[in-house]
């Protein structure tokens, strides 16, 4: 059932048609049960909180409904023995019984009673504290192959570019407080604005918040430093526990031109600074390294061309590559590395064993 039209409901705010509509949801059980609990429960609690009153608030009632007509629904429903003094009074028998009528029944009954209850509050004006409406929001995944990137377009108008070997999970529709996102591997972030809703970005031990900004974040499992380079806007940067406990150990407040560095092994996030050009290149179709050692190498060229690299030996010496590709070939990648690494490779389909 759509979520404003049970919000307007528990307001006092739908039409009477609408408020009918409810009622045989309610009775016909296309309601899940969770719902269905929690409008028993809301039944209780206000029954329990009735005042001397009551019999005004039923005078009311009947000027704005011709409850009989009500009643008369619930007794047709499944013959429940209701009378114009308590026509709910059922409800509260359906928590003894095993009859599925009864329970039916009963339903439809609450549902009589929250509708006086909700008329009551409306004509006062007030309502305290509805019942939250619990919707599960349908959460979609994406993901890259290797040699494949992808342009994302999430539901606030946030665009996001994911890198090869990558994969983002999201909500369908954001809710109302925040935009929360997960990511493994590389993507690129256009966030839209929304001082609102704080967009979130959960990156194994890191996690990052803004309200409209761009940045790049890099976080493959297999690399020892993660980064984050912001690009525009402000951006704070979190190294979090492990697990479901997002608490945070330490933050950074990044300005454009900055990053943000986790040494996997240390836990230690470092702000350090970085040409955008570079760290962007490969939306652009450009390979960028800078003093990258041989992991992380093996890494973007394992992605960059759906390869398969293993090696034989380690380095004398670990890497320092620093070093631009513009539209190259691996042979050609694999060449240049040969030649200023010291090293020799054999190339066989989609394999390349390196020898150090």
């Amino acid at each position: 059932m759509d979520k404003k039209l049970l919000e307007r409901y528990f307001q006092g705010e739908c039409s009477i048609e609408e408020v009918k509509y409810i009622l045989e949801s309610l009775e016909s059980g296309k309601l899940d049960e969770h719902l269905s609990n929690q409008i028993l429960e809301f039944n209780r609690k206000k029954d329990a909180e009735k005042s001397a009153d009551e019999e005004g608030m039923l005078r009311k009632i009947h000027d704005l409904i011709n409850m009989e007509d009500l009643v008369e629904y619930v007794k047709k429903t499944d013959s429940i023995a209701a009378t114009d003094e308590n026509p709910f009074r059922q409800v509260y028998v359906a928590k003894d019984k095993k009859s599925s009528w009864l329970r039916r029944a009963s339903l439809a009954a609450a549902a009589v009673s929250l509708l006086i209850i909700g008329m009551f509050f409306y004509s006062k004006g007030t309502f305290d504290n509805p019942p939250e409406v619990v919707e599960t929001v349908p959460q979609l995944q994406k993901e890259t192959h290797k040699g494949q990137k992808l342009t994302i377009h999430l539901s606030d108008g946030t665009e996001v570019i994911l890198n090869s070997g990558s994969s983002i999970s999201y909500p369908e529709v954001f809710g109302d407080a925040e935009r929360v996102v997960s990511l493994v591997g590389e993507a690129f972030f256009e966030v839209t604005p929304d001082k609102s809703r704080p967009f979130i970005v959960r990156s194994s031990n890191l996690e990052m918040r803004v309200l409209g900004t761009s940045f790049n974040v890099q976080s493959f499992p297999e690399l020892d430093i993660y980064n984050v380079a912001l690009v525009t806007g402000k951006l704070m940067v979190g190294r979090v526990r492990k697990g479901n406990d997002r608490a945070e150990h330490e933050t950074l407040l990044l300005s454009p031109g900055e990053m943000a560095d986790l040494n996997v092994q240390s836990g230690k996030l470092s702000r350090q600074s970085f040409n955008v050009e570079e760290m962007t290149s490969w939306k652009r179709g450009i390979i960028y390294f800078r003093d990258a050692d041989h992991r992380k190498v093996i890494k973007i060229l394992e992605n960059w061309f759906d390869v398969e690299i293993t090696t034989v030996g380690k380095p004398d010496q670990e890497w320092k590559l620093t070093s631009k590709f513009e539209r190259d070939n691996l042979k050609n990648i694999m060449d240049v590395l040969q030649a200023s690494q010291d090293i020799t490779y054999e190339l066989k389909g989609n394999k390349v064993k390196i020898f150090f």
